[in-house]
């Protein structure tokens, strides 16, 4: 549910990174509130990402009982400005974090929300583009390509129109040309 959609970038992670460093462009924020719950990877190839570019990664915990998002938490980091929250859907524990609420606070507080999806999962679960996510990212291996030395995977990422201008890659949509058709 995300009206504007790139054409892959490397995998997953990749699609993180640049979905995070989309947040940090548009807004000059150069400060990031990551889930603790997402893939542990992933949260390396965006510390990787960010280190010489200056921005501020603050990691957010998960409650260890139940492995959500500490809500709590994100709204005191919030205090403080951000370009982005993140946040997984479901989670690396399998968690589905109230990715309605952890939307809201974002936005409250003028940051964005950046979620990641397995796009498999998306059959039973609501959209983050119907939760209100600006920026949602995915890895695309698990929608049947095969592997082969390693790969090929294929990051995706969806935006709001308003962030069409930060969306690395080339774009996926539908146009009218000039007769119009």
């Amino acid at each position: 549910d995300m009206p504007v959609v790139n054409c892959s970038v490397y995998d997953g992670a990749t699609a993180l990174a640049e979905s995070a460093w989309m947040a940090v462009s548009s807004s000059g924020v150069k400060r990031l509130l990551v889930a603790s719950s997402i893939w542990p990877e992933h949260l390396g190839v965006l510390r990787v990402y960010m280190a010489n570019r200056n921005v501020e990664i603050e990691v957010i915990a998960h409650d260890e009982g139940s492995g959500a998002m500490d809500l709590a938490q994100l709204a005191d980091a919030l205090k403080q400005s951000a370009a982005a929250v993140i946040a997984q859907y479901p989670n690396c524990f399998g968690v589905i974090d109230p990715i309605e609420e952890i939307v809201e606070l974002a936005h409250g507080q003028n940051s964005l929300a950046v979620i990641g999806c397995y796009p498999t999962a998306l059959s039973v679960l609501e959209s983050p583009g119907t939760c209100g996510a600006d920026i949602v990212y995915a890895e695309g291996q698990a929608l049947g390509l095969p592997l082969a030395g390693g790969g090929p995977h294929m990051g995706m990422i969806g935006a709001r129109e308003s962030l069409t201008d930060f969306l690395p890659g080339r774009l996926v949509g539908e146009v009218i040309d000039i007769k119009g058709e």
